[in-house]
């Protein structure tokens, strides 16, 4: 016998000259020609030649058939006719070295319906251009020493390669209706389609089990199969409608395409249990179950490599009854290159918790690279991505995740994990939409975990409760937003981001810009007993349907505002851009302007807020009287380091001479620049700009101070102040920057 993992010598002289293993083939193989297209009769049957290879020529009931050659390698069986029917019991059963058909036209072979057609045991077989069905392995099966599995071929501690053939219309009483695999075998299909099967267990187009076994697909396509959960040896499942592996085995699946194939309960199109899963360049789409997994149902390990989808795969259309309507794991998953798009997570009768994970459902580690989940959608929860692990981290790179959709919560992304450090960089979280709860991404955890957000936006996502863009809820965790946009988004409340219970939440060099809540609180930012730090960063054009168009917090929170700017936010009832209520507040070189709301247009602290005050801040516009815009109760005496912009206050400018309008200056995110006379021009403290989190640069990246003090805000000037009596101009460049010349 010559095995795949033995390197053996034949293939070892392959490897050394491929001419040299041709003239060696030529020399010692046996080439025996079927020429009888039926299972019996005058001429030699298909049957007969392979006994007469499997016997080596000593069995008297091969006589006939002839072999043109020397038996016993690298044998090869040749077709004069162009199909062979009525493969009748028992299969054929192939233990020797063989090729079938090698360069040969296309050839059909047809059973009874009585048996599977080939069992291949403790050898090396290739097939090449054959097409394959009305195999059946059940009641009807004749011989009983035959597993009830793999009605096309069965494969047991042996390696088969087929090529640009079809093995279709099959059915297994059990698992495997085209294929069934075990042992230490290795099975390839090139080219080669494997459809129309049916398992009434598992693996309706191939079953695949053992730790040493392994499937290749190379350009190949694995369509249209069932796996219906009938089996009758054991208590039937119906996983894998289309490929099956357990035990550990292997699949590789390359430039090919996993389609249109139903399962009963999990796996639509691939069921992979404990061994390694690899789709590269492949595409598994329009894939049923009834439970999860409409695409892809994994249980392998936490390990994302052992599951792992790239090089431009695709999985798309596919439709659970259940959860994870593309891809459903409880294992790791490493995705790269790759597309998640337009599958369905259906409220199914099956098992509990059903309707989840539109594109992808994952109870352990999850890593995105360069992919995009689009367009997916669940009937209960997570439109687009579900995680629901305990320690496994979410990261996600240069990745998008748009235009999914809930008819219950969070419509892009949900995690909910326990002593986890998530991380997004440069991801686009898009257009999604929840029914109810957290449009884009919700994060649920307890102490330990944190999601830090990187060169990131969060745009366009809509709840029809709390939270467009963000929401963190229940347990503490921290989240950090870096050089991150969070923009457009709307909710009832929150229409940014909201946080409820414990949270933390620090904006670094971030915009939040232009989200709505339509109903509640907090257009930008609601935050309910949390801590939250704004630096570097700018809150504008945000509105709430009740207070704190910019922010809301209340409840024993923590806010500390350092060397941000907070513009024309507007309230239909108080707080414009900032509404604070039991919080303890501390102001540090910013600016907070342009407010609109019917009471206190910039600033309301009640019930017993804690303020600070520290460096210089600017407050107001001139559209406002100071009581119109400012309310603390009790109330407080504002020191002198605040310029108060107000119509009646220390320095009565009008907004347009203090910010200019939102624009693109630089940068990875919106900024107000500030206009050449604004008040906020070099009275910083300098301090506090070269301090963390500021460290002497403004929220674009720029350096700080330009004069001799830092500009108060999140951006830094290119202008200087007048008040020193210097004379310069300024010229400026195409990159967006200025260049100033002192005279």
């Amino acid at each position: 016998m010559t095995m795949h993992r033995s390197y053996s010598f034949k293939k070892k002289l392959i490897a050394i000259s491929v001419l040299q293993a041709l003239s060696i083939n030529s020399a010692t193989a046996a080439t025996v020609t079927v020429d009888n297209g039926g299972d019996a009769g005058v001429g030699c049957t298909l049957r007969e030649a392979v006994l007469l290879i499997s016997s080596i020529g000593t069995n008297p009931n091969t006589q006939g058939c002839v072999a043109n050659g020397t038996l016993g390698e690298n044998d090869i069986i040749e077709f004069s006719v162009p199909s062979i029917s009525g493969i009748d019991a028992p299969h054929i059963q192939i233990t020797q070295d063989v090729s079938i058909n090698p360069g040969g036209g296309p050839v059909s072979i047809t059973g009874l319906g009585n048996d599977r057609i080939f069992n291949v045991i403790l050898s090396t077989v290739s097939i090449d251009n054959l097409t394959i069905s009305g195999g059946s392995t059940g009641d009807s099966n004749t011989n009983v020493n035959s597993p009830e599995g793999g009605a096309g071929i069965s494969v047991t501690t042996a390696d088969l390669t087929v090529t640009n053939s079809t093995i279709s219309g099959n059915t297994a009483l059990d698992d495997g209706g085209g294929i069934f695999i075990a042992g230490q075998s290795y099975v390839k299909l090139i080219d080669s389609t494997v459809s129309g099967n049916s398992a009434g267990d598992n693996g309706g187009g191939v079953f695949i089990t053992d730790s040493v076994a392994t499937l290749s697909l190379e350009n190949s396509s694995i369509t249209g199969n069932s796996a219906q959960g009938l089996g009758t040896n054991r208590l039937a499942t119906g996983n894998g409608g289309g490929l099956h592996g357990q035990g550990g085995a292997t699949i590789l699946a390359s430039n090919s395409v996993i389609s249109g194939n139903s399962a009963e309960q999990q796996g639509g199109g691939v069921w992979s249990s404990v061994g390694t899963l690899s789709l590269s360049g492949t595409t598994v789409s329009d894939n049923t179950s009834s439970y999860r997994g409409g695409g892809i149902r994994a249980r392998n390990a936490d390990d994302v490599s052992r599951f792992t989808i790239d090089q431009g795969s695709v999985i798309s259309g596919n439709v659970a009854g259940g959860n994870g309507g593309g891809i459903f794991t409880s294992g790791g998953l490493m995705m790269t290159n790759s597309q998640v798009v337009n599958n369905i997570s259906r409220n199914g009768s099956i098992g509990l918790g059903g309707g989840g994970g539109g594109g992808i459902q994952a109870r352990a580690a999850l890593t995105l690279r360069g992919s995009t989940v689009s367009g997916n959608s669940a009937a209960i929860f997570a439109g687009g991505i579900s995680v629901e692990s305990n320690v496994h981290p979410v990261l996600i790179e240069d990745s998008v995740i748009a235009n999914n959709a809930s008819d219950g919560r969070f419509g892009g992304i949900q995690m909910n994990t326990r002593e986890a450090a998530h991380t997004f960089d440069n991801v686009q979280v898009l257009n999604n939409r929840a029914v109810l709860r957290a449009g884009g991404v919700y994060l649920r955890g307890s102490d330990g975990v944190t999601l830090e957000v990187n060169d990131s936006t969060i745009s366009g996502n809509s709840s029809g409760e709390e939270g467009g863009g963000i929401v963190t809820r229940y347990f503490p965790a921290h989240v950090e937003l870096n050089r991150t946009i969070v923009s457009g988004n709307s909710a009832t409340e929150g229409g940014g981001i909201h946080l409820n219970g414990g949270q933390s939440l620090s904006l670094n060099n971030s915009a939040v810009t232009g989200n709505v809540s339509t109903v509640g609180d907090g257009g930008g930012i609601y935050g309910r007993s949390v801590s939250l730090n704004l630096n570097n960063t700018t809150m504008s054009d945000n509105r709430a349907a009740a207070n704190g168009g910019g922010l809301k917090t209340f409840s024993g929170s923590l806010l500390s505002i350092v060397n941000s700017t907070l513009a024309n936010n507007s309230a239909q009832a108080w707080g414009g851009n900032l509404y604070m209520t039991r919080t303890t507040f501390s102001l540090s070189n910013s600016i907070i302007t342009g407010g609109e709301a019917p009471m206190a247009a910039d600033i309301i602290n009640t019930n017993d807020g804690i303020n600070s005050f520290l460096g210089r801040n600017l407050v107001g516009d001139s559209s406002s009287t100071t009581e119109e815009s400012l309310a603390f109760f009790p109330p407080i005496t504002l020191p002198t380091s605040v310029i108060l912009a107000t119509s009646d206050g220390t320095q009565p400018e009008v907004l347009d001479d203090i910010l200019l309008p939102l624009a693109d200056n630089g940068g990875s995110t919106l900024t107000h620049a500030l206009t050449m006379n604004s008040p906020a021009i070099d009275v910083g403290d300098n301090t506090i700009c070269a301090a963390e989190p500021i460290n002497n640069l403004d929220q674009r990246g720029e350096a700080r101070p330009i004069g001799g003090a830092c500009d108060i805000g999140a951006y830094e000037s290119s202008e200087s102040s007048p008040a020193g009596g210097s004379s310069f101009f300024v010229v400026p460049m195409p990159d967006g920057k200025s260049v100033i010349f002192e005279l």
